[in-house]
């Protein structure tokens, strides 16, 4: 049986952005297209237009609900988050994906990652998604496994509508770190480590692990 896992190992903190101790929030977002396709079966048997984007749209939602968040107190300036022996296992699955993005944020306070998981889950609702939608409907006319096609391709839009709306809102957040991992170049051998790797402000490093076998 296949194993994979992904995990959070540690995460270095240079300021905390407080003047005492702080209470920060952990934001972790990971997706890809191979393991959704499930979410969009329904595209196999909707005969409508409108029935079709209403499967892509509730796919994306659901994709979005598997958002990570984490809040963790007490933490000052030039502070190590060890997350034990094993690290917090951010993605495990029976399947061994070929590809998956990752996007990962801390933010200082609770009501700035309540207000980022609200813009999150909202993106299905911009008309940006409506017209995006209504472009996967049309192409999926020419394609024999339209739930494949739509899983990568919604997986594709979400993860990087979320590190694009992280990057935009860097004033708001302590880290931010964005990475596409696959197999290929990465984990060939199943068996990965980042180390210490500074995020995107320069205030943080980010280490994590990928372990998997066959």
């Amino acid at each position: 049986m296949s194993y994979f896992d992904f995990k959070l190992n540690s995460l270095y903190i240079k300021n905390n952005r407080d003047i005492n101790k702080a209470e920060v929030s952990l934001f972790s977002f990971l997706t890809n297209g191979e393991t959704n396709q499930d979410l969009f079966n329904g595209l196999l048997e909707a005969q409508t237009t409108e029935a079709k984007k209403e499967i892509i749209k509730q796919g994306a939602s659901e994709l979005l609900a598997k958002k990570q968040i984490r809040n963790v107190q007490n933490i000052p300036d030039n502070f190590k988050m060890n997350f034990g022996m094993n690290g917090i296992s951010l993605y495990r699955s029976k399947v061994i994906p070929e590809y998956f993005d990752w996007s990962f944020a801390v933010f200082d306070s609770d009501e700035k990652i309540r207000q980022f998981g609200q813009k999150v889950d909202n993106f299905v609702n911009n008309p940006t998604f409506n017209l995006f939608a209504n472009n996967i409907v049309t192409l999926i006319g020419a394609t024999a496994t339209p739930q494949i096609f739509a899983a990568i391709k919604v997986s594709e839009l979400v993860a990087r509508f979320v590190a694009q709306e992280m990057m935009q809102n860097q004033d708001d957040q302590i880290c931010v770190y964005a990475e596409s991992f696959n197999r290929y170049e990465n984990y060939p051998n199943l068996n990965l480590k980042g180390v210490d790797i500074e995020d995107m402000t320069g205030n943080c490093l980010v280490s994590y692990s990928i372990f998997g076998k066959e």
